[in-house]
Order: C-alpha cells, then structure tokens, then sequence
C-alpha cells in the first residue's frame, strides 16, 4: 500500500510540474505581448526627426517571464531626459502608463475589480 501512495504522490508532481510549465509559458507571451504594446505606444509618442529613435524601439527578452520594450539609440535617453540645450520629449514613460492603463483596464473586467 505504501507504494502506490509512494506513485500518486510522483503523478501528483509531475502533474504539477506540467502544470507550473504551461504557466511559465503563459507568462512569458504575457511578458512579451505587454512589451510588444510599450513598443507601439512609444513609437507613437517618440519625437521625429530622421525615424530612427522611432524605427529602433524594440522587444528586448531578457529573463524568464520577462520582456523589455528598449530604445537602443544612443541619443534615447536625452530626446526622453532632455539636457540643459535639449528640452525633454518623454516617450518611454508616457508608453509604459499608457500600457499600465490597458492591463488595468483589462484586469478589472476581467476579475469584476
């Protein structure tokens, strides 16, 4: 008797196991579908000039169950700062609260918060 409690306590783990990596696989797309819409939103607000601040925003996949929405140039963080010549021209944090806006939005339809 000892034995088969011994194989229903190994099927409940690898149960669970399986479980825990179907949820690990639903969180990564979660991640990287939330960073896919910090990416259009900060296309959106990112000023203009050649297009290449706005064309080289991306997804940048970092850890498990996490993504990135990145501006890579070089000049980035100074159209979003600003300097003392250059006034800022937020793009990055305007994209992540409009983002944090939608999840929100869709968090308390879904749960009735």
């Amino acid at each position: 008797m000892a034995n088969i409690v011994g194989v229903n306590v190994q099927l409940v783990e690898d149960n669970t196991r399986i479980i825990t990596a179907q949820f690990d696989h639903e969180s990564d797309a979660l991640s990287v579908k939330l960073a896919e819409r910090c990416v259009f939103w900060a296309q959106q607000f990112a000023p203009v000039e050649t297009g290449r601040l706005k064309s080289e925003i991306t997804v940048m996949h970092s850890e498990h169950w996490e993504a990135q929405a990145v501006s890579p140039t070089f000049y980035g963080v100074y159209r979003e700062y600003g300097t003392r010549y250059q006034a800022a021209h937020p793009y990055m944090l305007p994209a992540y609260l409009r983002t944090k806006d939608e999840l929100d939005f869709i968090a308390r339809q879904v749960y009735s918060l």
